[in-house]
């Protein structure tokens, strides 16, 4: 029998929460190794399987995985050729992005943050439309391409300068003296948006250092953040036993990542978390109506009447709680929006109106107005 975790939140409760902050615009997310494997790329283990065996150590034993790439680099004298050779080998090959890494792409997601060597989540931006800004160094924090739709922070490199991957305890060590900006810029994400975290486990020493910094600034008040975790099967394990030992210590885990304001939705199966988000994403554009139309006749009802009509569905729409998407139109259209418009400008909130209106005219209402 499977224990309950009663630490973890519900689906429901993350689909209502996080809805709300892709819609507010405070939505990010975070992405770990763990979602670019069924794409074909290792894990952090398998890709130092090699390194392991080359100094003698059973990487299948071993906890401390940046201990282990560390202890290869002090076997070879501090030359990391062999290193940069492993993971540009691994992780400069092609690779299609997953459903979990195109539905990200798809949502009104402005800031992502990875730990990843490869280029899935870049690729997927650009599979969708969104042309990803990139940063991977320092300099690059400091310039935004024209037409950018999105940030990727690669807080632990790209490909391009191998060298430079954080991998090694040495590289971790020095992070916040070659690095700071990163953190700086992670610590000041993580206290104004709302993370979804996927594919990690929170064993990070960068990550693990910004949220101790993060509970430290914040106390009690964190934002909400957002993970994944899978429930213990007895098929993991030898006996019931060590089953409950195991659910007892996920819920604990569970429990200590609520201090800094990281709920866990628990899952059957990983396999399960691209259904989650293709809902979400459902979730969040089943919001979004779009209206538009021209007219140049209104019997039987007369102008006077339809165009109230128009005004009066608009402004039901935000005031239910819709966002409101239109090619404005003559007569139609355009009705729709100042009813729309006055139920927005009565927020006060200039930020409301930005995120609820869009308008999308047509080349033939532009030509006329």
């Amino acid at each position: 029998m499977t224990k309950q975790i009663p630490a973890a939140v519900s689906l429901e409760t993350f689909f209502a929460d996080y809805g709300k902050a892709i819609d507010r615009g405070t939505a990010a997310a975070f992405v770990g190794a763990g979602l670019s494997v069924p794409a074909g790329f290792v894990d952090w283990r398998r890709l130092l399987r090699t390194l392991a065996s080359e100094i003698r150590l059973d990487i299948d034993i071993e906890d401390d995985l940046v201990m282990v790439a560390q202890y290869h680099l002090n076997a070879n004298n501090n030359d990391r050729s062999r290193l940069n050779q492993i993971l540009v080998d691994e992780f400069a090959k092609s690779g299609t992005p997953t459903s979990a890494h195109l539905t990200l792409a798809r949502l009104p997601i402005r800031t992502y943050w990875t730990t990843n060597y490869d280029r899935l989540l870049e690729q997927a931006l650009a599979a969708v439309g969104r042309q990803p800004d990139v940063k991977s160094t320092t300099g690059a924090l400091t310039v935004t391409p024209p037409a950018s739709a999105a940030v990727v922070y690669k807080m632990h490199g790209d490909l391009t300068d191998p060298s430079a991957l954080v991998i090694t305890k040495d590289d971790f060590e020095t992070y916040s003296s070659r690095h700071p900006q990163f953190r700086y810029q992670l610590a000041a994400d993580l206290a104004s948006k709302n993370f979804i975290f996927l594919g990690l486990g929170f064993a990070d020493p960068n990550l693990d250092y910004v949220l101790g910094l993060l509970r430290s600034a914040l106390g009690s008040s964190p934002r909400a953040h957002y993970t994944f975790a899978r429930q213990p099967q007895l098929s993991d394990y030898p006996n019931q036993a060590a089953l409950d030992y195991s659910c007892n210590k996920l819920n604990h885990r569970i429990s200590d990542l609520k201090r800094y304001g990281i709920h866990t939705v628990v899952v059957q199966d990983y396999g399960e978390i691209p259904a989650a988000l293709e809902e979400l994403e459902r979730r969040y554009y089943r919001r979004q109506v779009f209206i538009s139309g021209a007219a140049s006749s209104f019997e039987p009802l007369g102008q006077e009447r339809i165009e109230a009509l128009c005004r009066d569905l608009g402004a039901r729409l935000i005031s239910d709680d819709y966002n409101l998407v239109s090619g404005l139109g003559l007569r139609i259209g355009g009705p729709v929006v100042m009813g729309a418009l006055e139920v927005l400008y009565s927020t006060g909130d200039d930020g409301e109106l930005e995120r609820r209106l869009r308008l999308r005219p047509f080349r033939a209402w532009s030509q006329r107005t």
